[in-house]
């Protein structure tokens, strides 16, 4: 390609920002017509030259919206912004200035076009408008498509697309194949389609559901033919009640005529009575079997008497060897008592002499313990005695201080308060003697040594010599040197007054001092801190005599007394107590002996007391075995009679038994008769059947009078006159209903068939979009294809995502960074379309791309490239690092 052709129709060659935010004067010279890149941190003002450039050309240069353009500190701030740049190959220049300096100016070559005048020539050659007040983005137009602002969002574009719609619409009819083709995908066909669905939607909502008469018609034959439906149902009841009812008098009218109910009154009177006999049967079968049983258990136990009295004889030889075994059992437990007592008897006297020498151990060491004892009560006794008089000495020191302290400091009756009341009235000197100073007429005086001037005021003279100053508060007469005098009178009474306030105010410092004996406040603060401290030294001196005498001098000295006497005492009674003797028996030992003597005897007197249980249960094992050797002899004495009777008690118990069992066998079979064993069933079933019986006719009794009320109301409500009348209007309603869907489908078919074709129309007209697109597209990611909606946005992509398969869907189910990636891709797509229909266009991106990693963003680099070749881009950037290998140098703001 040569130079000529990659020219782009419009492009900035140079600008100049004055006062502008953060620049007072700031030019961009020699731009290309390409690619140009601007770099610079955060805050170097890359935002402001972008805002810059978009106030000059969409905002009104009379509207205050250019506010934000104004340095910070600098209200009185006019921006302008000065652009040159080419235009269909013709230069131009502009001049805008805003707020303190309202102005516009456009030239080319000769001509030349001033405020709005020349807004509205460059908004009809770039592409935008401007509203009738304010500004506003929905009339930016190209610029605003093709400007992208620092953070802009994907929402943004599509808004921003939204406002360009129509000039990207005109281009791309600008170069449609066919008349037919544009007209279809213009607005006039959207206008036709728009019309079909407004009278289709007369007949169909948005849902699909009938509207409008339609509705109302399908809904007044519903329901007309939901009342068609019930008059049906109801007359078909009503010919079925007829029915029913002629069923319920049939079978009234039989039952009348058989009556069934008399002989089931019969039999349940006859189930009764064999009811009552089967009851007394088994009463009488239960008192025989009791009787039966109580039978049986006095022959079981009279069987059982005449089996023991057999054994009885074995059973007394038994008892007569117990009782000699337990006789030969007594006479050992008494011996081995006998044993265990004389055993305890030594152990008990090995006890008490044990006892007696573990007493005189115990004596003994009582004896040395307490001699120890009272050694130390002894040795506490001396230490106390004379800890508490050091103490006492101590106090009488403390107690000599504290009075000499006492004694000097009851001079002083300084106070607090009189202090406080002092330094008032000095600094009431001080501010009198101040006011007195402000208010005299003040004489400085600076003479030589040997000289000396008199003066007189007011019955007061002097001399001045030296150097000094002095207050005036009269008239005073001052004897001048070599003869003649100066009178100084000082101006008003306030010196006068000063004066006296000033007097008074020393005399009452000074009759304040005089009670203190002190010559000045100085002396007076000086003594109250001599006394504070005095008063501190006797707090401390008397805190001492407290640590030494807590309870007092005269009390130490008491306790000293009776700590000394306490001493003495301790000592007489330790020479009192004799000192241990060498053959005195062990403590220890002894008391090991007395306790193992103990020991010894607590177990001889257990094994006493088992001896003496011992012989105790072999005596009571004894007396038992010969009571009970007596009283089984005594009684096989008496067994042969006994046995004679239980025998024949046993034969007569028998008998009766046979003639019970007899008994029960013949009233078993009688209660086996099935009248007797049925009876109480065939009592619940006849019962039953006649209550049955009873509620069936008094229940179709009921029915019959209900159907009767019934039929004669509904006869007489004309059911089947109603139904046809309905059923007619039904009819009628179905053919208009039928008429208006017909009409519905047939709109509904024909707007179908409009938008396929106006698909088809929109397809071909986006045609050499889409060709761009997909340019941009494959340099970002080959293979991908991309779809565009109506407004001609993307709106669909299929992609191969590498590993990860193949990604089809929505533009907005991507990354934040690939939708950024898209729509500076789509405005690149836009701005070659507008450049084939001979629309200039100019690309501008600030901060684009910060969302991109670094593979894409060399892919992004490739498109930006290819399309500096027919566009200017101008993007400004923070990551210069990033955009080194972009094929033209990078420029720094200053």
């Amino acid at each position: 390609m040569t130079a000529a052709q990659h020219t782009p129709a419009f492009y900035l060659q140079r600008l100049r920002l004055q006062q502008v935010r953060k620049f007072a004067d700031l030019e961009l010279a020699d731009l290309r017509p390409g690619l140009n890149l601007f770099a610079g941190p955060n805050g170097a003002g890359k935002s402001s030259v972008v805002r810059a450039i978009r106030a000059a050309f969409l905002e009104r240069h009379s509207s205050n919206s250019a506010a934000d353009l104004r340095p910070e500190y600098d209200s009185s701030a006019a921006p302008s912004v000065a652009l040159e740049f080419f235009l269909q190959g013709q230069p131009y220049r502009l001049e805008k200035s805003f707020l303190k300096k309202k102005r516009c100016d456009l030239t080319s070559g000769s001509r030349h076009w001033s405020a709005q005048e020349a807004e509205d020539y460059l908004a009809q050659l770039l592409g935008f408008g401007f509203p009738a007040k304010g500004n506003k983005p929905e009339h930016w137009g190209v610029p605003g498509l093709l400007w992208v602002e620092q953070g802009a969002s994907p929402q943004d574009f599509k808004t921003s697309l939204g406002h360009a719609g129509q000039h990207l619409h005109a281009a791309l009819h600008s170069q449609a194949a066919s008349e037919q083709t544009s007209a279809l995908a213009a607005t006039a066909g959207d206008g036709l389609i728009a019309q079909l669905e407004q009278e289709l939607g007369t007949f169909i909502g948005k849902t699909g559901k009938p509207v409008g008469p339609l509705a109302q018609l399908l809904q007044a034959l519903h329901d007309d033919q939901t009342r068609l439906a019930t008059l049906q149902t109801s007359i078909a009841d009503y010919r079925s009640q007829v029915d029913a009812l002629a069923d319920l008098l049939r079978a009234q009218a039989d039952d009348e005529r058989l009556r069934p109910e008399t002989a089931w009154q019969a039999e349940l009177a006859q189930a009764q009575a064999h009811r009552q006999q089967a009851q007394q049967l088994q009463q009488s079968h239960q008192q025989d079997q009791q009787q039966l049983e109580h039978l049986q258990r006095q022959m079981d136990w009279l069987a059982q008497t005449l089996q023991a009295q057999a054994t009885q004889a074995q059973r007394l030889e038994q008892r007569k060897q117990a009782q000699a075994q337990a006789q030969d059992d007594v006479e050992q437990a008494r011996q081995h008592l006998a044993r265990c007592q004389q055993e305890a008897e030594r152990l008990h006297q090995a006890l008490e002499q044990a006892r007696q020498q573990w007493q005189q151990a115990q004596e003994a060491q009582h004896r040395a313990r307490q001699r120890s004892e009272l050694e130390q009560h002894w040795q506490a006794s001396q230490k106390q005695q004379q800890t508490l008089q050091e103490s006492w000495q101590q106090a009488q020191v403390c107690l000599q201080k504290v009075q000499q302290l006492a004694q000097e400091l009851s001079a002083v009756t300084l106070k607090k308060t009189d202090i406080s009341r002092l330094q008032q009235l000095e600094r009431a000197v001080h501010i009198a003697s101040a006011q007195y100073q402000a208010a005299a007429t003040v004489v400085a005086f600076d003479l030589p040594a040997s000289a000396a001037v008199p003066w007189q005021s007011d019955g007061a003279a002097g001399c001045w010599q030296g150097r000094g100053q002095m207050a005036l508060d009269a008239a005073t007469v001052v004897q001048l040197p070599g003869g003649g005098q100066l009178t100084i009178t000082p101006a008003g009474q306030e010196a006068a007054q000063a004066r006296q306030r000033l007097a008074q105010a020393q005399a009452q410092l000074a009759a304040a001092l005089a009670p203190l004996g002190v010559a000045d406040v100085d002396a007076a603060q000086t003594l109250w801190e001599r006394q504070a401290q005095g008063q501190q030294q006797l707090a401390l001196a008397e805190q001492a005599l407290q640590l030494h005498a807590p309870q007092g001098i005269e009390l130490l000295h008491t306790q000293w007394q009776q700590v000394q006497a306490q001493t003495q005492a301790y000592a007489a009674q330790w020479e009192q107590i004799p000192a241990a003797v060498a053959d005195s028996p062990a403590w220890d030992g002894a008391q090991s002996a007395a306790q193992a003597a103990e020991q010894a005897w607590k177990e001889g007197l257990q094994q006493l007391q088992q001896a003496r249980q011992t012989h105790a249960l072999a005596e009571q094992q004894h007396h038992t075995a010969q009571r009970e050797y007596t009283a089984l002899a005594e009684q096989l004495q008496q067994a042969p009679v006994q046995q004679a009777q239980d025998r024949q008690q046993l034969v007569q118990l028998q008998t009766q038994a046979a003639a019970l069992q007899q008994s029960l066998q013949a009233q078993a079979q009688a209660l086996q008769a099935p009248e007797l064993q049925w009876a109480h069933q065939d009592i619940e079933r006849l019962q039953n059947s006649l209550a049955a019986h009873a509620q069936q006719r008094q229940i179709r009794k009921e029915k019959i009078a209900a159907l009767r009320a019934l039929l004669d109301a509904v006869g007489a409500s004309g059911l089947e006159e109603e139904a046809a009348l309905l059923a007619a209007t039904v009819a009628q309603q179905e053919r208009r209903a039928q008429a208006q869907q017909r009409r519905a489908d047939a709109l509904q078919l024909l707007v179908q068939r409009l938008k396929a074709a106006r698909l088809a129309a929109v397809q071909r007209l986006q045609a050499p979009l889409a060709q761009r697109l997909q340019h941009y597209v494959r340099l970002l990611q080959p293979g991908a294809t991309l779809e565009l909606d109506g407004q001609l946005a993307p709106a669909h992509i299929h992609a191969d995502t590498g590993g990860a398969g193949t990604f089809q869907g929505t533009v907005e189910l991507l990354s934040y960074g690939s939708q950024e990636q898209l729509g500076i891709l789509s405005r690149l797509a836009y701005a070659d379309v507008l450049r084939e229909a001979g629309q200039p266009t100019l690309l501008m991106l600030d901060d684009a791309l910060v969302h991109s990693d670094a593979q894409r963003l060399a892919q992004m680099k490739r498109a930006l490239f290819d399309a500096a070749q027919r566009h200017q881009v101008l993007l400004f950037t923070c990551r210069p690092q990033d955009w080194g290998d972009a094929g033209v140098p990078l420029r720094f703001l200053p």
